[in-house]
């Protein structure tokens, strides 16, 4: 899977990044990245590790669904979630570290493995991925300040 990431210095204290983040992902995930419909919790409780869902997204037009399971969660640390349906198998991370007492450091990182036809365009996608990456993380820095 290719690795695509982007950081940003967000002035909020590190619990108030990670609650955005990791905590309220379900409610908040559809604000941060406009090509997601939906994200639904499947497992009982809240977002924990091992916990499992569905995310709906948008793509060529169509709503794509994804199952992920998160496969890291570390309280005011970091978030990873691995997901598959649609086209491929992808990996989200958000890992926060504390700047001073009042800034985090977000790093967002993306990896994406795509099946059949997909697969074969993918190298040419890098350029997509990365912008979309870099713009989830002013949308989170942006959303999180306000």
């Amino acid at each position: 899977m290719n690795p695509y990431t982007a950081s940003v210095v967000i002035d909020r204290p590190i619990a108030e990044v990670f609650r955005f983040v990791g905590t309220e992902y379900v409610e908040n995930h559809p604000r941060w990245a406009p090509r997601v419909v939906e994200v639904r919790l499947e497992s009982p409780g809240e977002m924990a590790l091992g916990a499992r869902g569905h995310v709906l997204r948008k793509q060529g037009g169509k709503d794509t669904p994804f199952a992920f399971e998160i496969t890291g969660f570390e309280i005011n640390k970091r978030v990873v979630i691995q997901a598959e349906g649609g086209p491929g198998r992808f990996s989200a991370s958000y890992t926060m570290t504390p700047v001073g007492e009042r800034r985090t450091r977000l790093d967002v990182g993306f990896s994406l493995r795509m099946r059949g036809l997909f697969g074969l365009v993918q190298p040419f996608m890098g350029r997509v991925f990365r912008k979309e990456v870099a713009r989830v993380a002013r949308s989170i820095k942006d959303m999180v300040e306000a």
